[in-house]
């Protein structure tokens, strides 16, 4: 590694930021065009209170302008009467919900159901307004599952209580295996409220960790915790969100526990986090996105089409071998461009201390073929922002209004290797291609490093 030598002046110092991104979509440096997302749809978590953080929860989904809104359990809390339950569930998410669920509200058209609810711990407590007000469910509501083309969810009953029961082997089980052999959606998505798999050992329902990584299952979305984390084990994406209002405690308090259980990856929200999932769907991938109610994108994942399909190694196109340049002096707003002179930046190897706001470029030859997909890995603790040639690719944990350069990070949340799915067209195939990413931390200073590892794939 170099010292640091003097920074540079330049005639025109326009600062990136972590939101408004050197360059534009409009302003990539290859032929593609911007897709624009299809339908998004919102999942929403222990949210069944009717405070105020469960209501900043709900205002900020109806911004979203979703079609239809998906729940990780604890709908309500603390068994209910009647008029409780239309406070904390109808009035909020009634225009989501029909008439026979919500009497006397303003509802919209579309194919219901829009409004899919799996049930949690709480409602067991008092589970007869919940059969009622979801009793043309198959079910009552336990357990069934939705067509949202081309999003197949699986809504599970994890608790104990469950007649038909939660274990491997259980009637809810041999229904479930059979419901996801006639499926044919390309996205398959599992949501229950006890975690599978969570970092808190303790809050973990071993019962339900059912192979999913064998069929095909996109994701797993679960609630129970009161906070937000993501996790990679045997290839499935595990979302625990369950922090759509109840109790802030988050993952304070509890012993965190990632190495036991073979967990590949994990992303995690700070405590005292509100927020819900926004999640677009794309072309060719998916999208989650977890927003606090503070404005932050905590965490965003892609995951491609059949992703299932493409476990095998790809083509290494940044590694560890691959050179680091760095800086933490001003630089002119193109700094993430491949034409950029980065002559005199700092050299590093690919695992640069994690300082605040430091600038970091990676350059590698043009792609071998074609790659329909890259799969972005990156190990760093509070906030990134990652672009490919010029483009925006990627953004963690910064709030979306910061236009400061050295935005900080929303939370100091920790976290081991990350990543997510993009584009292969971001690439090009006749030049050389630049990944740059900046480091948003949530205090001054260092903390941790930044690797970063890229692969390519075929269809």
């Amino acid at each position: 590694m170099h010292g640091e030598g003097p920074c540079p002046e330049y005639v025109t110092d326009v600062e990136s930021s972590a939101v408004r991104y050197p360059g534009s979509p409009s302003g990539r440096e290859n032929s593609a065009e911007t897709e624009q997302p299809l339908p998004s749809f919102a999942v929403i978590g222990d949210y069944g209170t009717g405070n105020s953080a469960a209501w900043e929860v709900a205002k900020m989904v109806h911004a979203w302008n979703p079609e239809y809104v998906v729940t990780t359990g604890d709908n309500w809390y603390h068994s209910p009467d009647w008029n409780t339950l239309h406070n904390r569930l109808c009035s909020p998410w009634h225009e989501w919900m029909t008439e026979e669920q919500c009497s006397g509200y303003s509802h919209r058209s579309g194919e219901q159901p829009l409004f899919l609810p799996a049930m949690g711990n709480h409602e067991w407590y008092s589970p007869e307004p919940y059969f009622h007000t979801f009793r043309s469910f198959p079910r009552n509501g336990r357990y069934y599952d939705v067509r949202k083309s081309p999003v197949h969810f699986f809504l599970l009953d994890s608790d104990e209580s469950e007649y038909d029961g939660t274990w491997v082997g259980s009637r809810q089980h041999e229904w479930f295996l059979q419901a996801v052999a006639l499926s044919d959606e390309p996205y398959k998505i599992v949501v229950f409220h006890h975690p599978a798999v969570c970092t808190v050992t303790e809050r973990i329902n071993y019962n339900m960790q059912w192979a999913f990584h064998e069929l095909g299952i996109t994701a797993v979305l679960n609630g129970h915790m009161h906070g937000y984390e993501r996790l990679l084990k045997n290839g499935t994406y595990y979302m625990v969100n369950g922090a759509g209002g109840c109790c802030p405690k988050g993952f304070d308090g509890y012993e965190i526990d990632i190495h036991s259980q073979v967990i590949h990856g994990y992303e995690k929200a700070g405590n005292d986090v509100y927020g819900a999932q926004r999640v677009l769907l794309h072309k060719n991938r998916i999208e989650f996105q977890f927003w606090s109610v503070s404005g932050c994108m905590v965490d965003s994942l892609s995951v491609p089409l059949n992703h299932d399909g493409l476990s095998q190694a790809g083509v290494k196109l940044i590694d560890t071998d691959s050179e680091v340049r760095y800086s933490d002096c001003k630089s002119p707003g193109r700094w993430a461009s491949v034409d950029f002179d980065d002559r005199f930046w700092d050299i590093s190897a690919n695992k640069l201390p994690a300082k605040h706001g430091r600038k970091a470029r990676i350059t590698f030859g043009p792609s071998v073929g074609s790659f329909f997909y890259l799969k972005l890995r990156v190990k760093r603790v509070h906030g990134l922002s990652v672009w490919i040639n010029n483009m925006p690719v990627w953004n963690l944990n910064v709030f979306q209004q910061d236009s400061s350069v050295y935005a900080h990070a929303c939370t100091d949340h920790v976290s081991e290797w990350v990543e997510t799915w993009l584009d292969g067209d971001v690439l090009s195939s006749n030049r050389t291609n630049v990944l740059s990413a900046q480091v948003h931390n949530h205090y001054h200073g260092t903390y941790g490093t930044l690797e970063v590892e890229l692969e390519g794939f075929s269809r």
